[in-house]
């Protein structure tokens, strides 16, 4: 949860889990996949090492506390008048129907038309989704909590009950994940790391039996937690390969993946997200299952072999530049870019996810400054 080793913690993790986990796991897999897992986590380690020499350090800077309400309430209302839309235009909420005692299928299908299979005007929600969600929403909450504003407290409750209506996953991560680098950043005795933890991981379980979905896999919500925590994560990242080799031969498709390149480069887009969710577990209903791969392989499957470098050098250098940075509430959305790239693609990360916006935020609320021209208590110092 320091910030400042997030580069470190990110390489560790490839290695443990794509690195040295493929094989130990020993999925299934053809033979050009196995000859790309040899080299691609390696590969894509060695280049975030390389990006995380830069920024060593940073210049003091102050926060600008007036400019930093107005974001931070307006971001809330924003989002407040966001989650009235979604929840007052969605055909059924999923943790109602779980409540109800509606089958996995069930909950499945009313969680897909919850966001994902929106159509006409509503399509762009989940797009708005992603992007209030991802990194802008907890960067203003940390905002919020560092800062001491007032109504801080009901913007954690607000983004929290929003976050459990999905019964997806880990959806409450984004709040949490960013809680325990506050508690952290701030060395703040109200918040605890191990209490955060501790309900991280019950929050986690208590999905997995409301859901029913360990029950219906035989496995029981530890052995299903296990096998979503440690299995599905590398064999997404193998099937992936096995698909994009199968289907397209190999065939780079320099930027198709992504709406937002796609867009730029005039190329047609390429579901390949959904393909192959389809290629392992067969057509969801709504037909808007994706299966989201770590980041090399997003980046080896649009720009090959030196796609994968040059994109992890970028992703070091901004990971070591947020982990680095004055902004202490921008550190604190390190470990949900951290978990972004390790689980999905940098593009999306950057882009629908608002990574990007995020950083445009902190540079415009958090200034480079003279030490001499500033009072101790408005510099942002790091820890």
């Amino acid at each position: 949860m320091n910030p400042s080793a997030g580069a470190v913690v990110f390489i560790l993790g490839i290695i443990a889990f794509y690195a040295v986990g493929t094989w130990y796991v020993g999925i299934d897999m053809s033979a050009r996949t196995r000859s790309d897992m040899i080299l691609l986590p390696w590969l894509s380690v060695t280049g975030v090492a390389i990006g995380s020499v830069f920024f060593p350090h940073r210049s003091p800077t102050v926060f600008l506390d007036g400019r930093g309400r107005i974001v931070v309430y307006g971001f809330t209302l924003i989002f407040l008048a966001f989650c009235i839309l979604v929840i007052a235009s969605a055909p059924s909420l999923p943790v109602l129907e779980a409540w109800k005692g509606a089958s996995p299928a069930e909950i499945a299908v009313s969680r897909e038309n919850f966001l994902k299979a929106r159509e006409g005007w509503a399509a762009i929600l989940p797009y708005a989704n992603g992007f209030l969600t991802g990194a802008i929403l907890p960067y203003c909450m940390c905002i919020a909590i560092l800062r001491r504003y007032r109504f801080r407290w009901l913007i954690v409750v607000l983004f929290f009950l929003y976050s459990i209506v999905f019964v997806e996953k880990a959806f409450f991560l984004r709040v949490f994940l960013p809680l325990m680098v506050v508690g952290v950043v701030s060395q703040s005795r109200r918040i605890r790391l191990t209490w955060l933890l501790a309900a991280a991981i019950g929050l986690l379980m208590a999905n997995i039996l409301i859901s029913g979905f360990g029950s219906a896999s035989g496995m029981g919500v530890g052995k299903f937690l296990l096998f979503r925590t440690l299995f599905v994560p590398i064999s997404t990242v193998t099937d992936s390969l096995d698909y994009w080799w199968q289907a397209y031969k190999g065939v780079p498709f320099a930027g198709a993946t992504n709406l937002v390149l796609s867009k730029l480069f005039d190329l047609p887009r390429v579901q390949f997200e959904r393909e192959v969710f389809v290629f392992e577990w067969g057509p969801s209903e709504t037909g808007t299952g994706s299966s989201n791969a770590a980041f090399f392989v997003e980046a080896y499957v649009n720009f090959g072999w030196f796609g994968v470098f040059i994109i992890s050098v970028l992703l070091g250098a901004l990971i070591t530049y947020i982990g680095r940075s004055r902004d202490q509430a921008l550190r604190c959305v390190l470990p949900l870019v951290l978990y972004g790239l390790f689980l999905g693609g940098a593009f999306g990360l950057l882009f629908g996810n608002g990574l990007i916006a995020c950083l445009l935020l902190s540079s415009i609320l958090d200034r480079p400054i003279l030490p001499a021209t500033a009072s101790p208590s408005q510099i942002s110092t790091s820890e």
